[in-house]
């Protein structure tokens, strides 16, 4: 479900961009740590429906990394719990 590798090292003060595709009828959140995320000054969550393929894409932009920033993020269908996929962000 989540592009790209599961584990990454980003240096404080850059952005994370993570990137989760799932059915398009899901209802997929973001969490870190177990905490939803939501829209805020912080955070950016992006969806894209693309209907040809069935597919959602939901895309977490999260500006300037702080310490609190760094652990698991999960991308996870709410309708479904065992649809999940994970990415742990360690600090450089």
């Amino acid at each position: 479900m989540i592009d790209g590798p599961t584990e990454v090292e980003k240096a404080p003060g850059s952005q994370l961009q993570l990137t989760c595709k799932a059915d398009i009828h899901s209802k997929v959140e973001w969490f870190l740590n177990g905490v939803t995320l939501m829209n805020s000054t912080k955070d950016a969550i992006l969806l894209k429906d693309e209907e040809h393929s069935h597919q959602r894409t939901v895309v977490l932009v999260r500006q300037s990394l702080a310490a609190e920033d760094f652990g698991v993020y999960s991308c996870r269908n709410v309708r479904d719990s065992h649809d999940e996929a994970t990415v742990t962000v360690k600090s450089e």
